[in-house]
């Protein structure tokens, strides 16, 4: 049974009222609407951190904004998610951000934190301290790569302008491998004819 306050939605609780206006009626106040909520159980814990994130992702934007440019000017135009793994490289070691977040298959260090994108790589999380709450997911076996190899020996990313410096290729063939001695940098082409020839 609804509240029997017109313009409200909610379940009656008390004297046909929701919980919140049978509160505005004993106290002798005039009822007025509520603001809306969202009912408990219709909004997953996802929707509600993502619906945060981009509340406080867009009250920084311009000092994000303006902080990409400045690290894409010092880096070439470089994407931002290639920028997150230049800090990254500057900052920690490769046994510090893949510590815990693989298991060892043979000689394979299979991915398995959780993270994964559309196409089956793994993603790793980069917090930028210059600008405070932004996290850049990043490809695992480039931040990998970079951080066994430095960040020079990264081909540009896929995100940016397509270039021939090439993409990161997994010579065990294993999409979810992080480990350093099985990436190397190939052509997108070459790259793509190895996907074919099994």
């Amino acid at each position: 049974m609804k509240c029997n306050y017109e313009e409200c939605s909610r379940h009656s609780a008390s004297k046909g009222y929701c919980p919140a206006h049978y509160e505005q009626h004993r106290k002798g106040q005039e009822l007025r609407p509520i603001r809306p909520y969202t009912a408990r159980g219709t909004q997953t814990k996802a929707e509600m951190r993502a619906k945060h994130n981009k509340k406080r992702y867009e009250s920084n934007r311009p000092a994000i904004d303006q902080v990409f440019r400045e690290l894409s000017e010092i880096y070439g135009g470089r994407t931002k998610h290639d920028l997150a793994i230049a800090y990254a490289t500057q900052v920690y070691s490769w046994e510090s951000l893949f510590e815990g977040s693989y298991v060892v298959q043979g000689d394979c260090y299979v991915w398995n934190k959780g993270l994964f994108n559309s196409n089956g790589y793994g993603q790793k999380a980069i917090y930028h301290p210059q600008v405070k709450g932004t996290l850049t997911s990043v490809l695992a076996h480039r931040l990998s790569y970079a951080l066994a190899f430095g960040f020079d020996a990264l081909p540009e990313g896929i995100h940016g302008p397509k270039s021939d410096s090439g993409v990161i290729d997994h010579s065990c063939r294993n999409k979810l491998c992080i480990n350093p001695d099985h990436l190397r940098v190939l052509s997108a082409a070459n790259n793509t004819k190895r996907r074919w020839v099994a």
